[in-house]
Parts: C-alpha cells; structure tokens; sequence
C-alpha cells in the first residue's frame, strides 16, 4: 500500500538539493558585493560551501556493505557536517564586516534565507546519519 503525499518523509537525496540550492545563492549574492570584498571572502566561502556538497555526494555515492563502507560514509558526512558549521561562521563574519563598512551588497531576507538553508541542511545531514544508524 502507498504511502499519503502528507505522511512522506524527506527523500535522502534532499540534502544534496539543499546543499546545491545553498550554494548557487551564496554565488549569487556574493556576486553582488564589490570586488574588495568578493575577493576577501568569495573564495572561502564558496570553498566550504562546494567542499561540503563534494563530500555530501561521496557520502551518498557509497553503497554501504561492510562496516569500512559504514565508516567511510560516517566520515563525509561528519566532515560536511563540519563545513556547514564552518560555513555559518564564515558567512556570520562576512555579515558583520559588510555592516561595519556599511556595504548593504546583500539583502536581510537573503541573509536570513542563507541562514534557513544552512539550518535546513544542518538538520537534513542529522537526520540521515541518524536513519542510517551512524
């Protein structure tokens, strides 16, 4: 018997659409800072950002059979784990210094989107290594 649309849970593969949605805005709204501070930041924060969808891939790509499998795969997603809470502290710096030098390049609802991915994202990557028993 199928499952109703409303008792669905989350596809697994939803952390790499989020992932993927995060970092196209964080491309697009750095796009929109001058170039002092694209070339300060830029280059850090899209570093996480694509490290953490490299490693979520990796993560999703193993086919877990052994406990090496099981490990290997615990490994990815503790480490992009790690880069989303990298990523959020970078992205609070670069929201700080824009305030400081009075750069208003990126908009409150889009720092305030950011923070939603990065929050729904955070909760997604936890929610598989749990369902997974890592």
């Amino acid at each position: 018997m199928s499952t109703r649309v409303r008792d669905r849970k989350p596809s697994v593969v939803q952390f790499l659409a989020t992932q993927r949605e995060l970092v196209a805005m964080i491309w697009s709204q750095m796009k929109k800072c001058p170039k002092n501070t694209r070339f300060i930041y830029q280059t850090k924060v899209c570093d996480y950002a694509l490290e953490c969808y490299r490693h979520l891939v990796t993560a999703n790509s193993i086919m877990v059979k052994t406990d090496e499998d099981k490990s290997q795969r615990r490994k990815h997603l503790f480490e992009a784990l790690g880069l989303i809470n990298s990523l959020e502290a970078i992205l609070s710096i670069v929201q700080v210094s824009l305030d400081k030098s009075n750069e208003r390049c990126i908009t409150d609802n889009a720092w305030q989107e950011l923070g939603k991915l990065i929050i729904t994202e955070r909760n997604l990557i936890l929610g598989v290594i749990k369902g997974n028993g890592l």
